[in-house]
């Protein structure tokens, strides 16, 4: 089985059609689509991510921690739906700060972003 890049692919595909894919348009709705996916994959003795790929969601949790200076112990998801847009439509929401985030990340890295988290967290000093 040749392993390659899903993930942004995969996001894109949802963006056009959440309900289609989802069966709603809730951020949890995606994320449990993608665990499921990340399981799947280990299940046929692949990466959970293509290696291009692995460390931008983590990336985003860093992220939005960080934009939101939220102390919150929450994922990605949860930063969403908890912190920034708790309605049905909230998969809108995902999209927009996920493409923030993505131009972002052209200019830091996941240590960058993960050392802020840490200065957040006071972690670091």
């Amino acid at each position: 089985m040749k392993d390659s890049p899903w993930l942004l692919e995969f996001l894109e595909l949802i963006r056009k059609k959440p309900g289609m894919y989802l069966g709603e348009n809730r951020v949890e709705r995606l994320e449990a689509y993608i665990l499921g996916y990340r399981q799947a994959r280990i299940d046929f003795g692949l990466p959970e991510f293509h290696e291009s790929e692995e460390s931008i969601l983590e990336g985003f949790t860093y992220w939005l921690a960080v934009k939101l200076k939220s102390t919150m112990s929450l994922n990605w998801a949860g930063f969403i739906s908890h912190e920034l847009d708790p309605s049905q439509d909230n998969i809108y929401t995902f999209y927009k700060y996920f493409d923030q985030f993505m131009l972002e990340r052209k200019r830091k890295t996941l240590e960058q972003l993960k050392f802020e988290y840490d200065v957040l967290f006071n972690r670091i000093t």
